[in-house]
């Protein structure tokens, strides 16, 4: 039983030493609205939908990982519409498309800001080729605020790999798991 159990665990380490080649594009990439205009137009920051031409903020702190390599994309221009079920994509061919599917947050102070906070899913564009068609959970935080009549926006993109156990823990709970399981089949089969 104690060699069983000792191959056994030598087979699982073995088994996990290949990794996962994974293609997620990595890091966080802020962006500017350089015009943000509510729909219908003359609407305030308690508006629901908004139109705002978005462009990258490159280099420090405003790229970092997979967005850091890459060229600032050019500017695009999309409808955030804060209203359920959500309808918006963020996004271009360049730099990918975003698609939304839970609300994080969509907070709401009148006549200061608005910031909404969405997960999804987003399919990288031509600017990441050497990642092409890897559709990688992401985040997506826009902040509007209004001075008088006028509104200005940015927002941070974010993504990052799903979270899967390491292979060490794996390793771990067969290790543990396994000796308990023929313990009680062992203890019941003798109970009988």
């Amino acid at each position: 039983m104690k060699k069983f159990l000792i191959a056994l665990a030598f087979l699982a380490v073995a088994s996990l030493q290949t990794e996962a080649q994974a293609a997620f594009v990595i890091g966080n990439q802020a962006f500017v609205s350089t015009a943000t205009v509510t729909v219908p137009p003359g609407g305030t920051i308690a508006s629901t939908k908004f139109t705002m031409a978005f462009a990258t903020l490159g280099g420090g702190t405003n790229q970092t990982g997979d967005f850091a390599v890459i060229p600032e994309v050019a500017s695009f221009t999309n409808t955030l519409d804060t209203t359920l079920p959500l309808a918006f994509v963020f996004g271009n061919a360049a730099f990918g498309f975003f698609t939304p599917a839970v609300v994080l947050n969509n907070s709401l102070i009148p006549g200061t800001s608005r910031t909404y906070a969405v997960s999804g899913s987003w399919v990288p564009g031509t600017d990441f080729a050497w990642k092409p068609g890897t559709v990688t959970p992401a985040k997506l935080t826009i902040t509007i605020n209004q001075t008088g009549a006028a509104l200005s926006a940015s927002a941070t993109f974010a993504t990052a790999a799903p979270s899967v156990p390491e292979p060490a823990t794996i390793v771990m709970l067969g290790t543990f798991c396994v000796p308990v399981a023929f313990g009680w089949m062992r203890r019941r089969r003798l109970s009988k």
